[in-house]
């Protein structure tokens, strides 16, 4: 597949290596909208604040959300994060084996 980074920053030079398309913004973390908004589904690996606003989008727009809880941050944290909001119940947990077969099912 092509793997397309939406970065924060107009540098390019902030991209990593796994990138094919770098796309970069300047928008700092408003970016995630774009992010969340052009996806089919969200994978959510390790992160923090900003990935929280990113997983917190991807519910509200109705999109597939799966958490790598093994991964550590925001992402082992999530269950507590969202504890009481009624769409924590759309957070599908996955391996980091399983996630992309789960995030496209």
């Amino acid at each position: 597949g092509l793997t397309v980074g939406i970065l924060p920053s107009l540098d390019g030079k902030d991209a990593n290596n796994y990138l094919d398309v770098v796309i970069t913004t300047g928008l700092g973390y408003a970016r995630n909208s774009i992010v969340v908004s052009s996806a089919d589904s969200v994978i959510a690996v390790n992160g923090s604040t900003g990935t929280l606003s990113e997983i917190a989008m991807a519910l509200s727009f109705g999109k597939k959300v799966v958490v790598i809880k093994e991964s550590g941050g925001i992402s082992a944290e999530i269950n507590e994060c969202l504890k009481g909001d009624g769409k924590i119940k759309d957070i599908i947990t996955a391996s980091k084996d399983d996630a992309v077969k789960k995030a496209i099912q």
